[in-house]
């Protein structure tokens, strides 16, 4: 996954990302879900380089502790829609209040594990960030990391999803694997609206 164009989060870029999302069409949902999940795709500069935020959920969580994800949670019922969800629990979890994120749009929608909930990601855009002064809740979340886009182009890996047969994205970054349904997201996102619009630039 090599761009053509050198990746920048400049303004007209931004812009570009906005429309793009604007222009994929919303699939059907034609699976049977009891609940709603929102994720934020979080861009953002880190060390003057376009990067993505990513988490590492707490270790005294239920389900998927020290696994790397975006943040995002189930849909409350006082959330307006499911930007607002993502919005946040992105809050809860790093402490990144809603009026300093600039919302593209929304993304993909995936089934969880478990198939009973649909997880629809959100991208928004946050500018400089440094990962080391966010706001980490504890109880949810062991620490925040970024990794710039052009170590994700690079290092892009596969494997067999949980011995499926389904070739699922996956990223080996330091410490951290980044996979299931974190990596699938990302790999689409990466696919689909940054590369697009480095390519579409030539």
């Amino acid at each position: 996954m090599a761009p053509k164009s050198p990746i920048k989060f400049d303004k007209a870029t931004i812009e570009n990302y906005k429309s793009i999302l604007a222009s994929i069409p919303e699939k059907p949902w034609k699976k049977n879900t009891d609940f709603e999940a929102g994720i934020l795709i979080p861009l953002c500069i880190t060390n003057d380089k376009p990067s993505i935020l990513f988490t590492v959920r707490s270790s005294t969580l239920r389900s998927h502790t020290g696994e790397v994800s975006f943040p995002g949670g189930k849909r409350d019922q006082e959330d307006t829609d499911i930007v607002a969800t993502a919005l946040r629990e992105t809050e809860e979890e790093i402490g990144v209040s809603p009026e300093s994120i600039r919302i593209l749009g929304t993304f993909v929608s995936v089934p969880n594990k478990s198939g009973n909930t649909k997880v629809t990601s959100v991208v928004g855009f946050l500018g400089p960030i440094n990962p080391k002064e966010l706001q980490v809740n504890a109880e949810e979340v062991e620490r925040a990391f970024v990794v710039d886009i052009d170590t994700l182009l690079k290092t892009r890996e596969t494997e067999n999803f949980r011995n499926t047969g389904f070739v699922m994205p996956s990223w080996n970054v330091g410490q951290d694997k980044i996979w299931g349904l974190t990596g699938y997201v990302l790999g689409e996102f990466l696919k689909k609206v940054v590369l697009s619009e480095s390519n579409s630039k030539l």
